[in-house]
This record gives structure tokens, sequence and C-alpha cells, in this order.
């Protein structure tokens, strides 16, 4: 696994995360937003185990119609967005043998979108054909 890969990941889904909250909670209200939380444990309902790593916000949600396309290159929601920060997060995933994708959370009375959480599935070791050949 390569960290600095990794953690580049991680910075740009908690920057996401942030702007997802900014939108959210106008300045003025922005005290009372919950913190974006990254959460790490082991999925064991796989074969084999893997680390899973979350990061998960109150924000605004993401739109269904983004949802099924933000990941596409050169798609973006933002203004000054160039539209490659989350397909080069799944390349990297991918390129490490894992998975990447996002869910929207509902408000308790299920009438609006309140948050997401960005999950990533990475195996604990090597597939087994590297080195072989």
């Amino acid at each position: 696994m390569d960290p600095v890969l990794i953690l580049q990941v991680l910075v740009n889904l908690l920057k996401n995360s942030l702007d997802s909250l900014r939108e959210a909670y106008p300045l003025s209200s922005r005290w009372s937003a919950p913190p974006v939380r990254i959460s790490t444990d082991l999925d064991t309902s796989t074969f084999p185990t893997m680390l899973r790593i979350q990061v998960t916000d109150a924000g605004a949600g993401i739109a269904e119609s983004v949802i099924e396309r933000m990941f596409e290159p050169f798609f973006s929601t933002k203004n000054d967005g160039m539209g490659m920060g989350l397909n080069i997060c799944r390349s990297v995933i991918e390129s490490h043998q894992g998975r990447l994708w996002a869910k929207n959370h509902m408000d308790a009375e299920h009438t609006k979108l309140s948050g997401c959480t960005f999950t990533i599935l990475l195996p604990l070791e090597a597939s087994g054909t590297e080195g072989n050949g």
C-alpha cells in the first residue's frame, strides 16, 4: 500500500466534507455543525477481511443525479472544480484492489438529506498474483 496516496485520498474526501458543511451551515451557525468523522475498522463480512475507512459528514448530502456521475472525470458541481478529485481518488483506491463509494444519510423524519459517508475498502494483504510470473 502506498500511504502517501491513501493520505491524499483522505485529504480530498475531508476537503469535500468540509465544503459540504459550509454549504449546509451558514457562517453564523457554523459553530453548531457536527464534526466530520473519520473511522476505521475491519469489514469481516467480506472474504478476505478488508480495512474499512469511512469519512462521514452532516452536510447537505449529494443529489441523486450527482451521486450517479461524481466519479466521472471532469464532472464537478463546484464553480472552480476541475472534476478530477473523486475520479483520481477512486483510481487510487482501485489501484490498491479496493473500492470507494458514497452513501447519503436522511434526517430522522426521512424528509431531507443530512450528510454523506464515503467508504473505502482496502485489502489487508496484496493479492497473490503479484510477483508470480
